[in-house]
């Protein structure tokens, strides 16, 4: 479903990121490395963020992550309900119309500083 997703250049900051290492005992940039993952994962499996049918432990399984499931629960990462598995804000950031945003943005960013490059010539 997804080929690629977007990353914020402080998740590594991210107080969320603090708590899943601390529940894991790991570094911070090992979350960040295991979020990639995580939503690489999602995005392949679903549109909406939303898994049916799978428990915490079977998704770090899946994740090869022993807690990661637990870690991100208690962080707000991830929402438990009804035995599926949803990650809050899923659409904002990883739906086809935040990627559309994202590389719409990207492509007025390039031409505004290519039209900047030309004028300083």
């Amino acid at each position: 479903m997804t080929s690629w997703i977007p990353i914020r250049q402080n998740l590594y900051e991210s107080p969320k990121t603090t708590q899943v290492a601390r529940a894991l005992s790991a570094d911070r940039y090992a979350v960040v490395g295991m979020m990639v993952r995580v939503w690489g994962w999602v995005g392949e499996h679903t549109a909406d963020g939303v898994i049916s049918d799978i428990s915490p432990n079977e998704f770090d399984q899946i994740i090869g992550v022993d807690g990661l499931g637990e870690a991100l629960l208690r962080a707000g990462w991830m929402l438990s309900s009804g035995g599926d598995i949803l990650f809050p804000e899923w659409e904002q950031w990883n739906g086809q119309c935040a990627k559309t945003r994202l590389l719409d943005a990207k492509r007025k960013r390039d031409k505004r500083n290519a039209e900047g490059a030309k004028v300083a010539n």
